[in-house]
């Protein structure tokens, strides 16, 4: 698998955590798929609708946050991204990776983790 393309598309995802509320869900419609399922420590969800509101409760905890991906790798149908959570300054404040599956050139299925602080 030629990781260019998934870079790119989990680089889309993780500016969507910080887009405009307006915005975020036709962003979010370029790097997942409609029917993607999201689950992480704190919940599970259906949908790419569902998934931009999650994204939206979280800006408003954080909303000077962002994250930034550091790696990635895929093979198959199926990829991995390490990621930082940054502050407003830029500075590592949270890493995890978070796991896709390839489908149709979007991601779906993705499944985060947190690393312990």
């Amino acid at each position: 698998m030629n990781t260019d393309g998934i870079e790119n598309l989990w680089d889309q995802y993780a500016a969507c955590w910080s887009a405009d509320p307006d915005s975020r869900e036709s962003e979010l419609a370029n790097c997942v798929t409609r029917d993607v399922q999201y689950q992480d420590p704190n919940t599970t969800i259906d949908g790419l609708s569902e998934l931009s509101g999650y994204m939206e409760e979280f800006r408003s905890i954080s909303p000077a946050s962002s994250f930034r991906i550091e790696t990635v790798l895929g093979h198959h149908d199926a990829t991995m991204a390490r990621w930082s959570l940054l502050d407003a300054e830029g500075r590592s404040i949270g890493t995890g990776a978070s796991f896709a599956s390839n489908r149709e050139g979007l991601l779906g299925n993705i499944t985060g983790f947190f690393d312990a602080p």
